[in-house]
Order: structure tokens, then sequence, then C-alpha cells
């Protein structure tokens, strides 16, 4: 009985160690997956603050609404762009916003981009 008892124990420590393992290991896995997927979050949210910035800017200098829709940044910002919007810029109808001052499509594409920023938590 002494020596079955010492079995019991040897068997015991053995799987204690490999569940210990195991269990170190997914939650080292665990972890890195955690660690990515905000790396990856920040990484979205840096993405989408600079074409932001870069919008902004390019709107901010001469804009020129005749050449805007065949710009590289129109076909960035194209797909994020309202129904309305797209419309004054490709089909020459303008919806006008009483009250707003100078350039309407200049100002409809400002408003969507201030819209978007809301959308992805930017601000």
């Amino acid at each position: 009985m002494h020596i079955f008892t010492q079995i019991d124990a040897a068997t015991a420590t053995v799987i204690a160690a490999i569940v210990g393992a195991v269990v170190g290991g997914l939650v080292t896995l665990l972890g890195q997956w955690i660690h990515g997927r905000i790396k990856q979050k920040r990484e979205k949210l840096a993405y989408k603050r600079d074409m932001i910035r870069r919008w902004r800017e390019f709107l901010d200098r001469n804009f020129d609404q005749t050449e805007f829709s065949g710009t590289a940044i129109y076909s960035e910002l194209r797909p994020h762009l309202s129904t309305d919007t797209l419309q004054s810029i490709e089909s020459n109808r303008i919806a006008l916003r009483v009250g707003r001052g100078g350039n309407v499509i200049r100002s409809l594409v400002l408003d969507d981009i201030a819209r978007l920023e809301k959308e992805w938590d930017l601000i």
C-alpha cells in the first residue's frame, strides 16, 4: 500500500505539472491574442485619423469643385460620402443649406467628414 501511495503522489505531481503547463500556455496565447487585437484597433484608429487629417488638409488648400471628383482624395473619400453629397458632386444637383457661406460642395464634404469622425469614435 505504501508504494501505491507514492505512485499516486508522483502521478499527481506529473498531472499537476502538465495541467499547469497547458493552462500557462493558454493564458500566454490569450494574452498575445488580446494584445494583438488592441494593437490592431489602435492602428486602425490611427489610420482613420490620418485619413480625416489628409482630407481636411486637401479641402483647406485651394479647393476647386470642378477638379475635385478627379482627385485621388475624392476616390478615397467617395465610399464614405452621403447620398446627398454624392449627388451634388456627380449630378450637378446641389442640396442647398440656408445660412452656409462659401463653397457648397466643400461644406457638404466637410459635414460628411465630421459625421464620419463621430461614427468612427474619433472625437
